[in-house]
């Protein structure tokens, strides 16, 4: 997946109770903060909770125990001046 800064990702849906995360795959503005937060879309919407991590390849944002559903990820930054570019995965256990 391609993001930009506050970005929803596409919809994903997991099958089993499990850890939930978000991987940087590559980013251009490399050592800076964003959030990841991990929003529940089947029934009703709300929200999961969020994490702050390093703009880097290899970094990630994991939400543990998580009961099967619908998500999506929302990508943002700390500093609303600029915008990331990058790619990421999404998985789940």
């Amino acid at each position: 997946m391609t993001y930009q800064h506050l970005w929803l990702t596409p919809e994903f849906t997991t099958g089993a109770r499990g850890a939930i995360q978000f991987t940087v795959k590559k980013c251009d503005h490399l050592s800076e903060k964003m959030t990841v937060l991990l929003r529940r879309t089947d029934g009703f919407n709300y929200d999961i909770g969020s994490r702050t991590i390093t703009c880097r390849a290899g970094r990630r944002a994991v939400f543990t125990d998580q009961p099967k559903g619908t998500f999506e990820f929302e990508l943002g930054k700390l500093d609303d001046g600029k915008y990331f570019k990058g790619t990421g995965t999404s998985s789940y256990q």
